[in-house]
């Protein structure tokens, strides 16, 4: 859902929105703080194998498992068409 539809259901100025969330990260942080938080432990822990392939494959699992069991988190993450 786009960003200025979200704001408009919630019944904010655009100015206001931008005023306090100036990047979509910083909105992104602020709605999923402990989202993000697991998802910066899982690569930090990744980065600590000494195997890079299965740091990477371990880390994939863990964002897509998280994303999997809570639907909204992978909302506000751009995706390509």
């Amino acid at each position: 859902m786009p960003v200025g539809t979200i704001v408009r259901r919630a019944g904010v100025a655009s100015a206001t929105h931008y005023r306090h969330f100036p990047t979509p990260g910083s909105l992104i942080a602020e709605a999923f703080p402990e989202e993000l938080a697991r998802c910066v432990a899982a690569l930090d822990e990744a980065l600590q194998d000494d195997d890079p392939w299965r740091g990477l494959c371990q880390v994939l699992t863990k964002v897509c498992t998280m994303q999997a069991q809570e639907r909204g988190f992978s909302e506000p993450f751009p995706t390509s068409h």
